[in-house]
């Protein structure tokens, strides 16, 4: 029986050998994956995640800001002062605008200096690095968000520097009158009118300023 255990005992132990390394092998390949996948997952986290919640926030806001031909023009101030003819306004896309100050509605700032921040409200079409056609309206908070809303209903009074508006709901905005756009005869009365006006406004603020205002359809 020796001269059996001795010819078989070394391929069982090169079985064995054999089957070890392959389970080895298997695991190794495994966890290889596994990582991999966790690491995939990992960028695609960093990658897609937070940038867009980022980029959801950005488009909402800018969404709020402008609507019905209207909007609010941010920058910051790179040249010019409310002592000088015209300041320009440098937009964080980059954008340069020049604007005359007599052209500024000076209302929730009062001074204008350089490296300042600024937010105009405005009604037209704003092209890129031109204001021609566009109507500044009102200087704003530029640390406030604003929103674009419209209201259409019917004017319940019409004083010198301010009118009120009461919707289908039954209830009433009040204006500041500025320098809007005002269609000829939409304020023709005391109270009576039917109107549309587009306006901004803010929670922080909660002051409405019209920036167009037309005849009801």
């Amino acid at each position: 029986m020796k001269w059996f255990n001795k010819e078989y005992k070394y391929p069982r132990i090169l079985t064995a050998l054999l089957l070890t390394a392959a389970v080895a092998g298997l695991t190794a390949c495994q966890n290889s994956k596994q990582a991999g996948n966790s690491q995939n997952m990992e960028t695609t986290v960093s990658a897609q995640s937070i940038p867009v919640e980022v980029r959801e926030e950005v488009l909402t806001e800018k969404k709020g800001e402008e609507a019905e031909g209207c909007g609010v023009l941010r920058g910051t101030v790179i040249d010019g002062s409310d002592y000088s003819e015209s300041i320009t306004i440098r937009t964080d896309s980059g954008s340069d605008y020049n604007v005359f100050t007599t052209s500024v509605p000076l209302e929730e700032i009062t001074t204008i200096k350089p490296g300042q921040k600024i937010a105009i409200a405005y009604c037209g079409t704003l092209q890129e690095e031109d204001l021609q056609g566009v109507q500044l309206i009102v200087t704003l908070n530029p640390q406030v968000q604003y929103e674009i809303k419209t209201v259409t209903g019917v004017t319940v009074s019409n004083a010198m520097s301010t009118f009120t508006v009461k919707d289908e709901e039954g209830q009433e905005v009040s204006f500041m009158k500025d320098n809007c756009e005002i269609e000829e005869n939409s304020l023709s009365r005391d109270s009576g009118d039917h109107v549309k006006v587009v306006y901004v406004t803010s929670v922080d603020t909660e002051i409405n300023y019209p920036l167009k205002v037309s005849k009801a359809e």
